[in-house]
């Protein structure tokens, strides 16, 4: 009897695997970057209904809690954009 071939490298379903694998863990490091982010808007804009039963008097505190809820927006757009770029599919 004659040998039996391959057709394919065996190594190439673990490669596979573990390509699997890593998009699972990106897949979910951006979903949770992207909720983290959706929490930072909502609050935000939480903040900005507010503008319009404040008195004027109080803008200057309501200008603080929302510059602070913006740079919040920031730090995450900039953690998806590091994540994300780093995986050209995204």
């Amino acid at each position: 009897m004659s040998t039996q071939s391959t057709l394919l490298d065996p190594s190439i379903f673990t490669f596979l695997e573990s390509k699997i694998e890593e998009e699972a863990l990106v897949r979910d490091n951006l979903t949770q970057i992207v909720q983290k982010l959706e929490r930072s808007v909502a609050s935000a804009q939480g903040l900005l209904s507010r503008v319009h039963s404040t008195p004027r008097a109080g803008y200057p505190e309501l200008v603080k809690q929302v510059e602070k809820a913006v740079r919040r927006q920031v730090d995450d757009v900039k953690e998806l954009n590091q994540v994300a770029s780093a995986h050209p599919y995204y």
